[in-house]
Formats: C-alpha cells, sequence, structure tokens
C-alpha cells in the first residue's frame, strides 16, 4: 500500500483512499446528505494462492494444494461483492490476484 501511495503521486488524478483492511467488512460513509458514499474506481487486490509467482518463487509449488487454492474462492468471492456495492453506477472495479487458476480469476 506504501508503494501505491508513493506511485500514485507521480500521476495527476483526483482525491484517492488507500486502506489496508479486511475488505469484506470494509465501512460505509454516510454522507451529509444521507446517501450512502460511492466509489468511481474501486481496486479489490485479494489474497491468492500465489501459483503465478511460480517464476520468482520456486518453493510455491511445494507448497500449493488444490484445497488450498479453492479454499480462498469463497472470500475472494466476497471481496469483489463488497467491492461492487461501493461502486457508484458505471464505475470501474479492478480484480487483481497474482494466480493463474481461472476460479481465482
Amino acid at each position: 500500500i506504501i508503494t501505491l501511495c508513493h506511485r500514485s503521486r507521480r500521476v495527476p488524478r483526483g482525491p484517492m483512499l488507500a486502506i489496508n483492511m479486511d475488505a469484506r467488512y470494509f465501512p460505509g460513509i454516510r454522507r451529509k446528505s444521507g446517501y450512502k458514499q460511492k466509489y468511481d474506481k474501486v481496486l479489490a487486490d485479494v489474497p491468492c494462492s500465489g501459483d503465478g509467482t511460480s517464476r520468482k518463487n520456486k518453493n510455491v509449488w511445494n507448497e500449493w494444494s488444490i484445497p488450498q487454492a479453492m479454499s480462498l474462492h469463497k472470500l475472494q468471492r466476497k471481496i469483489l461483492r463488497r467491492g461492487l456495492e461501493l461502486l457508484r453506477p458505471g464505475g470501474l472495479i479492478v480484480y487483481s490476484t497474482c494466480s493463474l487458476n481461472p476460479l481465482e480469476n
């Protein structure tokens, strides 16, 4: 998250909010007018099995297993669902993993 914040300074953009927390429970922010805050863009960098990093991390295949990879799918869906709830109509969501597993992507 620190790298993201540092790099975002170099690019002209509107206001940005970067938070490191459990995305399933990201709090809704109420505006004074009563409606919940929606965002133009949401980045969902979800936890994954990491099998896409095998080129630089040779140990990933020793630790990788089908049950372990499948166990993350439910969590990933919850994070994606929350990201979609926070997105304004017509907004953009980026779903990011470092996995080659089609179920995770």
